[in-house]
């Protein structure tokens, strides 16, 4: 009965890792680090009150 086996034996482990398969979405961890924003840079631009829809309060209802 043959059970998926050739029955030559374990196979020969290999002297040097094969090398693990990344995601191609995955950023290569020997590139440039991501750059973090300076949290101490007092210059970045602020937006003007109202920029977002939820940053005003709601309309007052007519009397």
């Amino acid at each position: 009965m043959n059970r998926g086996t050739t029955g030559d034996g374990p196979e020969a482990v290999p002297s040097t890792p094969r090398p693990v398969p990344r995601d191609p979405g995955t950023p290569d961890p020997e590139a440039e680090p991501p750059e973090e924003p300076d949290e101490s840079d007092e210059s970045a631009p602020e937006e003007p009150p109202g920029a977002r829809p939820g940053d005003h309060p709601a309309p007052e209802p007519p009397d």
